[in-house]
């Protein structure tokens, strides 16, 4: 996580070494839009997200359940909602009427791990039984995803301003699952133990259609508040590879099948802009929040993206 953080804060360094050289402001027109007919846009973002799924550990602690009055189950699971680093690098060739293209690429991966410890009382009519576990899981979720857009800025008033875009997105999403479960279960004739073992490989490869609205409004002091918004619809090939290990059995299986994942995202924050001579560079922070459906395991279970931001860029 370490050399992550260095990486996004090197970029964002180099991003915003200009604002130390500050020139003059070139003339703008009144709507505050592109100063030239034709200029380029690069940009780069730290990302410090919290993953959620219902596929992912879950908090329960000294959790207690109970079917009669014999028959009794206590859990202690200890899981976590993980946090990491990931990053947002684009560019984007502004031209014509306030036009312009621009191509991203996001990257983020997170790990995860949960232990789970069992003690089970049944009550099968000939007496008490008792069946201790232990269950420990681990697994990696990495997801690539790349925007190609066409936007149209407009100014709806002298400090409104509104980007609209259509575009493609490409998604790329990776699962990686590793659990092992120890029991021992009481019998008359002695204790029965149980091992087990498996790996699960979920992969996500789609392509769809997108729509968004950035939307900036001009404060005081070349500060600005901003809310961005995006939906894809992808069309997903998913992938699933499975191996487990039972005592002395083994089983494999894989599973293609084309899935749909929707996507909703949205970002809130504040940068603050300085005119330089050959250019604009700007520094923004705020709330990020990624929301895919229909992905991760059961194909019904969604993955919720959510946490700060901080983004460096420069317009010349």
């Amino acid at each position: 996580m370490s050399r992550k953080l260095s990486a996004y804060s090197l970029s964002l360094l180099m991003f915003l070494e200009p604002l130390a050289h500050a020139g003059t402001l070139k003339n703008c027109d009144k709507d505050g839009l592109a100063c030239e007919k034709s200029s380029f846009e690069v940009g780069v973002t730290a990302l410090y997200l919290q993953a959620f799924s219902s596929s992912l550990p879950r908090n329960s602690v000294n959790g207690f359940n109970s079917t009669s009055f014999l028959n009794t189950d206590r859990t202690n699971t200890s899981g976590y909602a993980p946090w990491d680093w990931g990053g947002i690098l684009d560019g984007r060739y502004h031209f014509s009427d306030n036009n312009d293209l621009s191509l991203s690429w996001m990257s983020y991966s997170v790990g995860y791990r949960a232990t789970d410890i069992s003690h089970r009382v049944d009550n099968f009519g000939a007496g008490l039984f008792t069946t201790d576990s232990i269950s420990v899981g681990s697994g990696r979720v990495k997801l690539n995803s790349v925007n190609a857009e066409f936007g149209q800025t407009l100014a709806i008033t002298p400090r409104s301003i509104v980007r609209l875009f259509a575009g493609v997105q490409y998604l790329n999403v990776q699962k990686k699952s590793t659990g092992y479960s120890y029991s021992v279960f009481a019998t008359d004739t002695g204790p029965a133990i149980n091992t087990g073992s498996s790996v699960v490989e979920n992969k996500y490869d789609g392509v769809g259609p997108r729509l968004g609205l950035d939307a900036n409004y001009k404060l005081k002091g070349n500060f600005s508040v901003f809310a961005n918004s995006a939906a894809t619809i992808l069309l997903a090939r998913r992938t699933l590879s499975s191996s487990g290990k039972s005592n002395n059995s083994s089983r494999y299986s894989t599973l293609r099948r084309d899935i749909a994942v929707p996507e909703l995202e949205a970002k809130l924050g504040l940068s603050y802009s300085k005119p330089l001579a050959n250019g604009t560079a700007s520094i923004s922070a705020g709330w990020s929040v990624i929301n895919y459906f229909n992905l991760l395991d059961d194909d019904r279970n969604n993955l919720t993206l959510s946490g700060p931001f901080l983004q460096g860029r420069w317009v010349g």
